[in-house]
C-alpha cells in the first residue's frame, strides 16, 4: 500500500503489506492525511447472532495503528437499526454492494443489502465519531458521491433521469449538519416509451492537501481535482 512521504510528497513506490486483526471487504485512503478507512467484511454468516454490526476501523497508513486525529477509531453500521440490514436467513447484516469514499474529515458509505428495497447513506465525520447523516433512499436513486467535505450529489431514476445536489448546513448551536437540497439537475428526456433503468456516476478521490508534483517546479502543485463525472445510463424498452 503506498503511502505519503513525510514532505508531503506521494511515495508510489513504496509498497507495503498489512496484516489486519479483522475481515477487511474494501477500503478508501487519503496518503496526504496518512488515513485509510477499511470497511470490515460481513459476508460470512453469523447464524447465532439475531443482528451483527458492520465496523469501519479508521487507520494511520504510518504506523498501521488507529488514526491519531480520530477520537474513534471504529465507527459503527447499527446491524439492528432497520430490517432490511438484517439477512433473512441468519440474522445479521449482508451488505451485498458498497462504496466507500473520503473528502477531507468526513468519510461516507453508501451500501445495498440483502432486501435491496432501498440504498443506505451514512455519513461520519471521521475525525469526531459523529454520525452526520443517515439517509435511507429508494431504489429509484443511483451512487451518492461526495463534491467536497460538505457537498454531494445523488441521481435520481425518476422520469428521465436528474442529478440532485445536496449540501451539509449548520445550525448556530448544533454539531450535527442538515442535508439541504439545492439544485435539481435534468438529464435529456427519452424516447418516448423507454424508460430508465439504471444510472451510476463515478467521480475522482478528493485529496484533503494538495500534492506537491516530484517532476514539475518546485512551486508547482497539483490541486484538487475539478469534478466530473463519469454518468452512465442505461435504458429499457
Amino acid at each position: 500500500m503506498p503511502r505519503a512521504a513525510d514532505t508531503g510528497q506521494m511515495d508510489a513506490s513504496s509498497i507495503d503489506t498489512w496484516d489486519l486483526p479483522f475481515a477487511a471487504r474494501d477500503f478508501a485512503m487519503d496518503p496526504t492525511q496518512d488515513l485509510v478507512i477499511f470497511l470490515e467484511d460481513t459476508r460470512i454468516p453469523v447464524a447465532s447472532e439475531k443482528s451483527r454490526n458492520t465496523h469501519l476501523y479508521i487507520y494511520s497508513m504510518a504506523t498501521k495503528e488507529p488514526h491519531q486525529l480520530a477520537q474513534s477509531p471504529c465507527l459503527v453500521i447499527n446491524g439492528s437499526e432497520s430490517k432490511s440490514l438484517v439477512h433473512p436467513f441468519v440474522g445479521h447484516p449482508f451488505i451485498i454492494c458498497a462504496l466507500l469514499q473520503i473528502a477531507e474529515d468526513v468519510v461516507l458509505i453508501q451500501y445495498t443489502t440483502l432486501a435491496a428495497e432501498s440504498d443506505h447513506i451514512r455519513l461520519w465525520n471521521w475525525m469526531t465519531g459523529d454520525l452526520w447523516l443517515t439517509e435511507d433512499y429508494s431504489v429509484t436513486c443511483g451512487g451518492c458521491e461526495l463534491l467536497s467535505a460538505r457537498s454531494f450529489m445523488l441521481p435520481s431514476l425518476k422520469g428521465c433521469g436528474s442529478i440532485q445536489i445536496y449540501t451539509l448546513e449548520f445550525s448556530n448551536d448544533s454539531r450535527i449538519p442538515r442535508s439541504e437540497l439545492k439544485a435539481t439537475l435534468l438529464l435529456p428526456s427519452l424516447t418516448p416509451g423507454i424508460s430508465l433503468r439504471f444510472f451510476t456516476s463515478h467521480s475522482p478521490p478528493i485529496v484533503a492537501r494538495p500534492l506537491q508534483s516530484k517532476t514539475a517546479s518546485p512551486t508547482a502543485e497539483i490541486s484538487h481535482p475539478r469534478y466530473v463525472s463519469n454518468i452512465q445510463r442505461a435504458v429499457w424498452g
